[in-house]
């Protein structure tokens, strides 16, 4: 056998191999069966949270999650390696925000991972991992240790104005601390000075709050058209000398669901003291709404809805509310006392009605 005739069939057993691999190697699983992974691990985080893991309390019973939050960092880097671009595109989101939770947790691998990849030569990578990093350390950072990484955020947002995962950090990193505090003040600023869809989005949701906050220690009063009674309006001031408490929500609102019970208790417990409740509809679908109020007879108070404007509330966006469930309290003199009253609605209450009139 001479050489030619070697070199051939050394080449046709190559092939025939390459083929036996490729039919052997698995073919990357469909989409749908990664985001039913995906679904079923997130339900399995039960009450896990960025608000539970700023807790130091809560955080160590949220240990427990760890295994489940690297099955979900895998399945996002599942998705990012589909040969599908639309797939591809939801595993860096996923992967980040459950990177960052692990670094809040402290895991090592986790830890060591984004670190290195905070120092890769391709931005889009070292901003993410440094957005994973700054995100994780803020959740379970001191007050005193805030600052620094409020810094080290506006300093990554301007040099990656256009990323959109930076800016829902950004944003998420604003919800946890006090509105008035410095360091979030910072991160808001940053935010707005982004362009990415995301924070124009996010930034007007900022803008809003920032505007609903200057309400407070301000006289307010609140009218619109009453449900169910066609021309006819309401207004907080005809609650003189009583503490109203404004509800903006909706129906279709799941957190306003949730807050409802506890509302309709305060009313329970204080109508007869002096307190008042009016509701701000942002529903778009009026059977809906009336078939809830219906059945839910304990939410005995008059509702604001204008049916020639369903939808968002025009009293909600005159004020600069831009997600709900929102309350604002107002003191027996008419004064805004606190734009963000579902936060400690009890307490806060009770305080007002222990005022004079």
């Amino acid at each position: 056998m001479n050489f030619l005739t070697r070199l051939r069939i050394t080449i046709a057993a190559v092939a025939l191999l390459c083929v036996a691999l490729t039919a052997h190697a698995a073919p990357p699983r469909a989409a749908e069966d990664i985001y039913d992974d995906v679904d079923k691990a997130m339900a399995r985080l039960g009450d896990l949270s960025v608000l539970t893991l700023a807790d130091p309390a809560k955080r160590a019973d949220d240990a427990k999650y760890l295994p489940t939050l690297r099955k979900l960092v895998a399945l996002a880097n599942e998705l990012s390696a589909n040969p599908d671009p639309s797939v591809r595109a939801k595993g860096p989101p996923v992967m980040s925000r459950y990177r960052s939770l692990l670094v809040a947790l402290d895991d090592a691998p986790t830890i060591a991972e984004v670190q290195t990849q905070s120092h890769a030569s391709d931005p889009l990578i070292a901003a993410t991992a440094r957005t994973d990093l700054i995100f994780g350390q803020w959740l379970k950072a001191s007050p005193d240790a805030r600052p620094r990484l409020a810094d080290d955020a506006a300093a990554l947002a301007r040099d990656n104005s256009g990323n959109d995962q930076l800016a829902s950090a950004l944003f998420a990193m604003t919800q946890i601390g006090h509105p008035a505090e410095p360091t979030v003040v910072k991160l808001e600023d940053a935010l707005l000075q982004m362009n990415s869809k995301a924070a124009k989005d996010f930034g007007e949701q900022i803008q809003g709050t920032r505007k609903l906050r200057q309400l407070v220690n301000k006289p307010l009063t609140i009218s619109g058209m009453k449900l169910g009674e066609p021309g006819k309006e309401l207004s907080t001031a005809s609650f003189k000398g009583k503490v109203v408490l404004v509800d903006f929500w909706a129906t279709w609102c799941v957190p306003c669901m949730r807050a409802m019970p506890h509302v309709q208790q305060v009313y329970k417990t204080y109508h007869g003291k002096g307190l008042e409740v009016v509701g701000v509809s942002c529903d778009d679908d009026v059977p809906e709404l009336n078939k809830y109020l219906k059945g839910n007879p304990a939410t005995a108070w008059p509702q604001l809805y204008d049916g020639m404007t369903p939808g968002w509330n025009p009293i909600a966006t005159k004020l600069g509310i831009s997600s709900i469930p929102t309350m604002i309290l107002i003191d027996r003199k008419g004064i805004v006392r606190s734009v963000e009253a579902e936060q400690d609605l009890d307490a806060l209450v009770t305080k007002l009605l222990a005022e004079p009139q």
